[in-house]
């Protein structure tokens, strides 16, 4: 991260970009891993957001995976009659990681996010985890199995909401 603005991580008592990538759940096989997370480090960059700005936006392409390092931001969801709402609230304690899905795949952004106020994330561009995976591929594999993991959780709990609702329609419509 030479040349590029520095965060400051005293808020999640961290000195570094290291320190705060080894609490990073999708990086945490890495810790043990000689150089991994320093490399992963230089390949990141840092963005800083106001308070409203839009991080992701539902439905529009995306390449980066970001994590929150300062700040609040929202999640929201739209219904299919475009009306939105706020599903989730994250904070940079948690250190949650945003467009994961946008490094390894093509799909659109699932959720808008938007900053509650003043944010600063770490940046990693699909190129440039695409550069890391080639030269490391070791230390890749465990960060795309993990988020495999984290997308495969999250279709089974769709799964699991959608049965709910059908045997809630059913019962509704059979009056029981």
């Amino acid at each position: 991260m030479s040349g590029q603005p520095k965060i400051d991580f005293r808020d999640l008592n961290a000195k570094t970009e290291t320190e705060v990538l080894a609490r990073v759940h999708i990086f945490e096989s890495l810790k043990n891993e000689d150089g991994a997370l320093e490399f992963l480090a230089d390949c990141m960059r840092v963005k800083k957001l106001e308070k409203g700005d839009t991080l992701l936006t539902e439905g529009d392409p995306g390449t980066d995976l970001f994590i929150l390092t300062k700040g609040l931001v929202s999640i929201y969801k739209k219904t299919p009659d475009g009306d939105t709402f706020k599903v989730a609230i994250l904070g940079a304690d948690q250190l949650p990681v945003l467009g994961e899905s946008g490094i390894v795949t093509d799909e659109l952004r699932s959720a808008t996010v938007v900053c509650d106020d003043s944010c600063q994330v770490l940046v990693l561009s699909r190129k440039d985890f695409d550069c890391f995976a080639n030269q490391n591929p070791k230390w890749a594999l465990p960060i795309f199995r993990k988020i495999t993991g984290m997308l495969a959780g999250r279709l089974k709990k769709l799964n699991h909401d959608l049965i709910l609702l059908h045997e809630a329609l059913t019962k509704e419509i059979r009056g029981s």
